[in-house]
């Protein structure tokens, strides 16, 4: 009689990440309170027209008013471009694997078009985050409403650890509107 006996034993490893800590805050001058066109980090980095700045047909700035603070950055389309577009960005570094949530303050406001042609839209290295809907025009006076959005380090997005966060201001139609951002934060969750 022969009698073996077998015992198995399971060794379970857990892969841990390299250690990663945010910079904190992730978004510098994120309620812009620097002021003037000198806003860094934050860039132009659309505009169409091409014109940089043209009081005949949109301006931007930052400006007056801020969400509960002096200054924001606002663009207005003074009725003179067909269409337009601006859009800004601010180059963020995070943690590959790591949730994250962006959120802002934004506004529009329109002085004629029924339905409204304008949008603000929010996004990180091109990914679409957040976008305005026509509800979201109220004013003249401004009104701001929180504007936000998560998205996964790694996953489509800032798959080396950095990316642009972009916000993107569009009139399709001649409009005399106004948009605004301000208090932009990026935290993990």
């Amino acid at each position: 009689y022969t009698s073996t006996n077998t015992i198995a034993r399971t060794v379970t490893t857990t892969a841990t990440p390299p250690s990663c800590t945010d910079a904190l805050p992730i978004v510098q001058n994120g309620g812009f309170e620097a002021g003037g066109l000198a806003f860094a980090p934050w860039a132009v980095l659309q505009s169409i027209p091409a014109q940089a700045y043209d009081n005949h047909s949109f301006s931007y700035d930052v400006a007056s008013p801020g969400y509960n603070s002096d200054l924001a950055f606002i663009v207005t389309n003074d009725l003179a471009a067909p269409y337009m577009t601006v859009g800004i960005g601010h180059k963020i570094s995070v943690c590959v694997g790591r949730r994250y949530k962006v959120s802002a303050q934004v506004f529009m406001t329109d002085g004629r078009q029924d339905p409204p042609e304008q949008y603000i839209g929010m996004s990180l290295d091109q990914f679409g985050l957040a976008s305005s809907s026509a509800s979201w025009i109220q004013g003249p006076p401004v009104v701001w409403k929180e504007m936000s959005g998560e998205f996964t380090a790694g996953q489509y997005v800032a798959s080396s650890g950095t990316g642009t966060l972009i916000f993107s201001f569009t009139a399709t139609s001649f409009l005399s509107a106004k948009w605004g951002v301000d208090n932009v934060v990026v935290t993990p969750i």
